[in-house]
């Protein structure tokens, strides 16, 4: 049978022998981050008197949204820009709009859930001829 002083020895050197056994440097690694670029969608196409055009895009995951309508006929008649959801009785249900002329700087931007949305160009009440556009969308 072992003394007090005998086992308090012993537990003392079993210490000292594990920390000797120990490394000195020690590793942690931490999770990376994973970052998605950004998606940038250009929509090209024209758009009727009275009328819109629309394209559908899809996020698979949540974050920001920019919609930039960079061209427009001559560029000195301003167009309706929208965002939203694709609707069953119209192609796009409009959540957010502006009425712009268009430019380099995003004219919409907004945060969104991963989803289906959609971006719209429509006719203000301007127009008197069919008329071109472009629309750049950025999104996750």
């Amino acid at each position: 049978m072992m003394a007090i002083s005998q086992r308090i020895a012993f537990v003392a050197l079993a210490a000292a022998m594990s920390a000797a056994c120990g490394s000195s440097s020690s590793t942690t690694t931490s999770p990376s981050a994973t970052s998605t670029s950004p998606v940038t969608d250009t929509f090209a196409s024209e758009v009727a008197v009275r009328g819109s055009a629309s394209r559908a895009f899809t996020m698979t995951t949540a974050g920001t949204v920019k919609v930039t309508l960079t061209t427009f006929g001559n560029g000195t008649i301003p167009a309706g820009v929208g965002i939203g959801v694709p609707g069953s009785g119209a192609p796009c249900s409009l959540e957010q709009s502006v009425v712009t002329p268009p430019g380099d700087t995003p004219q919409i931007v907004t945060s969104a859930d991963a989803g289906t949305y959609c971006a719209q160009v429509y006719d203000t009440g301007s127009l008197i001829q069919d008329t071109s556009f472009s629309l750049v969308i950025e999104h996750p």
